[in-house]
């Protein structure tokens, strides 16, 4: 199950168990999954990208549900930094002003990743440069939206025990330049 199929059941479970509950216990109509999770001084979010906030329908719906929102792809490598010399946040900087506008908090995905970097990544990465350039680009995005980040995924999916190391770390081109420690 993918992560967007995996957010869309879990809040349909989490709407239908919450109405259901409010119901019982207060007598109440259902209220938003927004105002469900505040009464319980819970988050709930889901992961949006700026295209699908073009629809009216669905932002509404993220407008009026959510209280957190994660950027999906739109903080990644490929899109906030696409060549070696510039970053792009277009599309992240509309997904983060939404939430602003719409009093949401917004969680930062990802600053570390072994998948979705832009192709001049990889060719010109090497054991020397590896750790300057992860820097780089985490002091620039999270620079770029400090103090309206609510959260980040820093480093993402980490581990793997498919690739059959004791610590259960993955192979990704960040442990193969800079081994565990760039964790």
């Amino acid at each position: 199950m993918d992560r967007r199929r995996f957010l869309q059941v879990s809040a349909g479970a989490l709407a239908m168990a919450t109405a259901r509950s409010l119901y019982a216990r207060q007598a109440l109509a259902p209220t938003t999954l927004r105002e469900a999770g505040a009464a319980r001084g819970i988050f709930v979010g889901a992961a949006i990208g700026r295209g699908q906030l073009v629809d009216p329908a669905m932002a509404q719906l993220v407008a009026d549900q959510f209280s957190i929102l994660v950027c999906e792809n739109d903080m990644k490598w490929a899109a906030t930094h696409p060549e070696q010399d510039r970053y792009d946040f277009t599309h992240a900087d509309e997904v983060v002003a939404f939430a602003e506008s719409h009093d949401q908090f917004m969680r930062g995905h990802n600053l570390c990743w072994h998948a979705d970097n832009p192709k001049w990544l990889e060719a010109v990465l090497s054991r020397k440069n590896a750790a300057a350039i992860l820097e780089d680009h985490v002091r620039t995005v999270a620079g770029h939206y400090a103090g309206r980040i609510q959260s980040w995924d820093v480093v993402n999916e980490a581990v793997r025990p498919d690739d059959e190391r004791r610590d259960g770390l993955r192979k990704s081109v960040w442990f193969q330049m800079l081994g565990p420690d760039y964790i």
